[in-house]
């Protein structure tokens, strides 16, 4: 690094500084430089705007005190590394290409003290931010391959901001914070967005986020804290969500569209306290991603279908929880799907058979017309069965048929002769009439 360049940005050299906005500014524009290495004691009481430069090599910055707003804007550069410093007026990195990334690491304890840092319109391989303190960090239309955020601590975005969003877009977005944080995004286009770790008396907002896969993966919400994601929805049509051993506490979902992503996905995960409101829910979610080797064996088949259970049983109670009638029915017929494809015949006999009856009579509780059309087609049935001489001559009478919809009627009001074979089928359709009916009623009320 030059000398000059330090006069430069310090305002030593009288040349550079320009009027605007009424105060003095150091303005480098179109200027070439090579590697660049600010640290030390460097002190500037100016506004300072690196613009429309070509720097051969890396922008590192270690150290210094700047009062006023550091820019850079609108230069080409090979990688922008932050490490320390403290920037009073805000740090501002807007519309730079560069061939690697913009890097925000704290390696050997310095400060980074930024009163905001703006990161706009940039396009670049990567942004990486490592253990780094924010007061604000803004991320608006920028165009890279991956962003990750490890151990660092964000400050949500000011009421001050943009009113017009643009999507930023990136295919790598990884979250680790520290505890404490508060960091809020959206207009996101993201290929991979992963939470991981432990959220502890934090606060992460995503809104308006269009996502290729969207994992939690080994991740634990604790109650303290907040994490809500709204108006998730797909990126293209091999999105998928994946939930894989973690714990999603009280995660709020609004406004999301699950049901129109590839594939969702739940192993091992405990969604019992989650939120959701405006929320689109597949009719299938899967616990198989398609990496476990021989997963159509009947041990595999049993794990999967346990696994489903246990998600649907969790996803049915966190919707009695919020008083949500429809999609509380809704998992609980699916629980009991996956529970009865879990039970043995050899030691759950009675309860197999009963929920076989649920499935085939209303779909367990879902659709009234299965049990209505089982109680006509099973009374024509019995009336056949009384009234006709043999299978090639069928009767039909319909007074009989008539007085059998009603479980309640007399023997003798069917004008049939009282034999042992007429009283049990009698008896029979009295059982089984009863049965349907209950099932209508309850089919009926399952939003009651």
């Amino acid at each position: 690094m030059s000398q000059t360049f330090i006069n430069d940005i310090t305002g030593k050299n009288a040349s550079l500084i320009e009027k605007k906005n009424n105060k003095d500014t150091v303005v480098l524009k179109g200027r070439e430089f090579g590697d660049i290495y600010i640290s030390g004691n460097v002190v500037c009481s100016l506004e300072i705007q690196i613009e429309d430069c070509d720097f051969e090599g890396d922008i590192t910055i270690d150290n210094g005190f700047y009062h006023d707003r550091f820019i850079i804007k609108n230069c080409r550069i090979k990688n922008l590394i932050i490490k320390g410093g403290t920037f009073k007026g805000g740090l501002f990195i807007s519309s730079n290409q560069l061939k690697g990334g913009i890097v925000f690491s704290n390696e050997h304890g310095k400060t980074l003290a930024p009163a905001s840092v703006s990161i706009e319109n940039n396009k670049s391989h990567y942004i990486s931010i490592n253990n780094q303190d924010f007061e604000f960090i803004g991320l608006n239309n920028n165009d890279c391959d991956w962003i990750t955020f490890t151990n660092s601590l964000f400050w949500p975005e000011t009421a001050d901001s943009k009113s017009k969003k643009l999507y930023s877009k990136t295919k790598y977005l990884s979250f680790h914070l520290k505890d404490g944080s508060e960091f809020r995004a959206d207009h996101i286009e993201v290929n991979n967005l992963n939470f991981y770790g432990i959220l502890h008396n934090s606060e992460i907002r995503f809104d308006e986020v269009k996502v290729e896969k969207l994992s939690f993966e080994g991740f634990t919400k604790l109650t303290s804290g907040a994490l809500n994601l709204s108006r998730i929805k797909p990126l293209n049509n091999d999105s998928k969500i994946i939930i894989s051993n973690s714990f999603l506490g009280n995660t709020l979902f609004f406004g999301c569209d699950f049901k129109s992503f590839n594939k969702f996905i739940v192993k091992n995960s405990q969604l019992l306290d989650i939120s959701f409101s405006n929320t689109k829910w597949p009719t299938t979610i899967d616990a198989f991603d398609g990496k476990t080797a021989k997963p159509f064996e009947d041990s595999s088949k049993h794990t999967l279908h346990n696994e489903l259970r246990e998600t649907f049983r969790h996803l049915k109670i966190a919707a009695s929880k919020q008083g949500d009638k429809f999609h509380e029915s809704l998992f609980y017929r699916n629980e009991m799907y996956y529970l009865r494809r879990t039970l043995s015949f050899k030691t759950h006999f009675s309860t197999k058979v009963s929920l076989f009856l649920g499935l085939i009579s209303n779909n367990h509780g879902q659709n009234w017309f299965y049990p209505i059309l089982w109680f006509v087609a099973i009374t024509a049935l019995i009336v056949l069965a009384l009234h006709s001489a043999s299978v090639c001559s069928l009767e039909f009478n319909w007074h009989t048929f008539f007085q059998l919809l009603n479980p309640a009627h007399r023997f003798t009001d069917l004008d049939i002769p009282s034999n042992f074979a007429n009283l049990s089928l009698d008896f029979s359709s009295r059982i089984i009439n009863s049965f349907l009916i209950y099932q209508t009623v309850a089919a009926f009320r399952k939003l009651y």
